[in-house]
């Protein structure tokens, strides 16, 4: 009896340890999709025009309209590529959701990125 008793924990342990892992990996994954320059194609507010380039390791810089450029490193998190970036003086977060098919990066605005190359 103490034997079943042991068992039933255990089993669950390594259900909660199993299920916690293939949440952890939904973040990983292969990311090649991402990777290269990603420009607006659609732009209802006509906000800046930034390019988005996505580099291997987690690295991604803004190429402004103004020629500067703004340094960072990305991550994706549930359905969304987080972008922190480097910007003056503080911290910036920016969050874009992926559509279903990788092929756009849409902003809150109603602003979307496809990539071109």
């Amino acid at each position: 009896m103490k034997i079943a008793a042991f068992r039933i924990p255990s089993v669950c342990l390594v259900f909660l340890f199993l299920i916690g892992s293939v949440a952890g990996c939904s973040d990983g994954g292969d990311q090649s999709w991402l990777l290269g320059r990603w420009v607006p194609v659609h732009n209802p507010l006509n906000e800046s025009d930034d390019t988005l380039v996505f580099k291997t390791e987690g690295k991604v810089t803004v190429e402004t309209t103004d020629n500067r450029t703004i340094d960072g490193e990305y991550k994706i998190r549930d359905n969304f590529v987080v972008l922190e970036l480097a910007v003056p003086k503080r911290a910036t977060e920016v969050r874009f959701m992926i559509s279903d098919d990788h092929k756009r990066l849409m902003y809150k605005n109603g602003a979307y990125f496809e990539r071109k190359g």
